[in-house]
């Protein structure tokens, strides 16, 4: 199950990033402009994550019983894609720039502190992952509400940006929450919770709004004005 869960992630995956290239002239000039970039990287590391998984020639970590261990490859992603999302939101908060500048800052440093308290290699950077999904979560909600509060609330279902934030508040206030207790309760205890069927709907449910997004979307930079 696990398995057919990773492929349709992949697939919803790829899905999306045809359709930010398909209509990428709606947002170009905009910051989310570096969409299809994102979900590149996030397809070609979901597919080299299974590689590493599921075959034995592809291997990061050499180490005797952890040749199927492909963490540091979605440590290197978090780290990425967390600096890339609230770079977004610098751009686009209005009166909460110094918000996503903070959080891009004091996750920086909680990363590099990270490296010291968990293994890059074999373990989620849980503390990094706390404080990246807080301020993204927070950047999120922050900008929904200016959305709310502005000339185009009534047209928020054309405004990829919204969908985009949507998306964000769905996956990431419980994803270090699923990785913490998977890394400090062990394997066992996170699946008999089947928090890994949570793991994949709310990842799946976010490219599914991002997909709707750029479906619905008319051009972006007359949203962000």
């Amino acid at each position: 199950m696990e398995f057919i869960n990773d492929y349709l992630v992949i697939t919803l995956n790829i899905i999306a990033l045809i359709f930010s290239i398909l209509t990428y002239s709606k947002y170009f000039d905009t910051p989310l402009k570096q969409l299809p970039i994102l979900l590149l990287y996030a397809s070609l590391t979901e597919i080299l994550g299974m590689l590493i998984k599921t075959n034995e020639n592809f291997s990061i970590v050499f180490a005797k019983g952890f040749t199927h261990y492909n963490i540091a490859i979605y440590n290197v992603y978090d780290i990425c894609i967390y600096l890339c999302y609230l770079f977004i939101y610098f751009q686009i908060l209005k009166k909460h720039k110094k918000i996503a500048k903070q959080g891009a800052i004091l996750f920086a440093v909680v990363s590099i502190f990270n490296l010291w308290a968990q293994d890059f290699l074999l373990s989620p950077q849980i503390f990094a992952m706390f404080t990246g999904s807080f301020f993204l979560s927070l950047c999120a909600i922050l900008y929904l509400k200016q959305l709310i509060k502005s000339k185009h609330k009534r047209t928020l279902y054309y405004n990829l940006s919204f969908w985009f934030s949507i998306g964000i508040l769905v996956f990431y206030p419980i994803y270090p929450i699923m990785a913490f207790i998977d890394v400090f309760f062990g394997r066992s205890v996170f699946l008999s919770l089947k928090l890994i069927e949570v793991f994949h709907i709310s990842l799946c449910s976010m490219h599914l709004l991002l997909i709707i997004g750029f479906i619905k979307m008319r051009h972006l930079k007359a949203f962000l004005t």
